[in-house]
């Protein structure tokens, strides 16, 4: 469930009227002619963030499931902490992303 909140939570946004959705430059972002963009930009970034939750869910639940096994292997704790590292700066560099995009207003040349 969890996993699929992020592939939700784009289409409900997407419904929100423009009054509910909080985005830097909002004027700009979600005018008609760049609102569809601008939610497929979001769109595609919610779903790569559900990915990686995903991804670490299914590795911890696979460390807990080995280490239930008969052969009684160990929990990989330390192989969970680099997989949640990693997920920490994945997550930073998509925040990153996110604000340097919608923080940058394209000049228009008059």
């Amino acid at each position: 469930m969890t996993g699929l909140m992020g592939f939700l939570i784009p289409l409900v946004i997407a419904a929100a009227p423009t009054e509910f959705i909080n985005v830097p430059r909002k004027d700009y972002w979600l005018a008609p002619e760049r609102r569809e963009e601008t939610f497929r930009f979001l769109r595609t970034h919610l779903e790569w963030f559900a990915c990686g939750v995903l991804f670490v869910l299914l590795y911890a639940a696979s460390q807990a499931i080995k280490a239930n096994l008969p052969e009684h292997a160990p929990f990989g704790a330390q192989g969970l902490l680099y997989v949640l590292a990693g997920f920490l700066l994945f997550t930073l560099a998509g925040t990153v992303r996110l604000m340097r995009h919608f923080y940058r207003v394209p000049r228009q040349d008059s």
